[in-house]
């Protein structure tokens, strides 16, 4: 939004309605997301879906100590050599934090949450406000 301009004054620059903006918007974008490609079903099937599989990889580094024997013809020992070596493992699990936020963000598509808490939406009433800022640069 331009400093000083109204957000209807905004809306009418970018070529919305003054009248209702939002509605203008909310309306149009569902078509604009189908045809750059973001349909329902590929956002669920590429996008949402893999989030609900999500894995993390953790590390973990320890030193061994390797002991080396020399032994003699008849299996005396004769010397020995001592080493460290560095050993790092590698375990994955299961991402939850990512997993759960996947669930969220379905609950919120699917009505089940409210948009703006994340809480169980009460069927009676439906979110108040919802905030959009528009961004117009150019004449």
């Amino acid at each position: 939004m331009l400093a000083g301009e109204t957000p209807s004054e905004a809306c009418r620059l970018a070529g919305f309605s003054t009248t209702g903006p939002l509605k203008t918007i909310q309306s149009r974008m569902p078509d604009i997301m189908d045809r750059a490609g973001l349909t329902d079903i590929v956002l669920i099937e590429n996008y949402l879906k893999p989030l609900l599989e999500a894995r993390m990889v953790k590390s973990f580094k320890t030193t061994q100590e390797i002991t080396d024997f020399e032994l003699d013809e008849s299996g005396k020992v004769i010397g020995k050599t001592e080493t460290k070596k560095l050993i790092i493992e590698e375990r994955e699990y299961a991402d939850n934090t990512t997993r759960l936020g996947a669930l969220n963000l379905a609950g919120r598509f699917k009505g089940l949450l409210n948009m703006k808490t994340g809480e169980e939406m009460d069927e009676s009433r439906e979110p108040q406000q919802v905030n959009v800022q528009i961004v117009h640069i150019g004449a």
